[in-house]
Formats: C-alpha cells, structure tokens, sequence
C-alpha cells in the first residue's frame, strides 16, 4: 500500500504541472504542433473522466466537490495502471531469477 501512494503522489503533482504546462502550450503559443501536443497531454490525463463528459476533469460545469472527487478517481485510476505495471514488472523479474 505504501508503494501506492508514492506513486499517487508523484502521479498528482506530474499530471498538475503536465496539465498546466498543456494549458499553456494550448493558448500562449500560436505554433500549430505546440497547440497539437498542448491538446494531447491534456487527452491523456483526462482520458477515464473524459468517458463521463468532455468536459471532465479540467473544465467541469459541475460544483467544486463533484469535480474534485472526479479528479481524484481519476488520479486513483491512473495510479492503479501504473502499479499494476510495477507489480508485474517486478514479478517477472522474480521469476525469471
């Protein structure tokens, strides 16, 4: 469980500065790729929550609450891919000692 939340909180500050740093390439530079890539890392991060509504997690019309507990199981799901990953990695290796 420990590993779990190592990788929940290195997850939450990547994605926040990741989306910020989106944000930015989308609307402060006028070339096309950055604007293109600006629009796929902001895919990306959102990709579970964007299932319910495109306009999840970032850019939600709802309350503060609701998005905010949209942007966390967004997080949770995130986090859970890439323990999984982890947790397989290292049981490969494991057992091919």
């Amino acid at each position: 469980m420990k590993l779990f939340f190592k990788i929940f909180v290195i997850l939450v500050v990547s994605e926040i500065i990741l989306g910020i740093a989106a944000v930015f390439l989308q609307q402060g530079v006028y070339i096309k790729s950055l604007n293109i890539l600006g629009s796929v890392i902001l895919y990306i991060i959102s990709f579970p929550a964007s299932l319910i509504d495109r306009a999840y997690p970032y850019y939600s019309p709802d309350p503060w609450y609701i998005t905010l507990l949209v942007l966390i199981i967004n997080f949770a799901i995130h986090t859970a891919i890439v323990y999984i990953v982890i947790r397989n990695r290292q049981e490969q290796k494991e057992t091919s000692k």
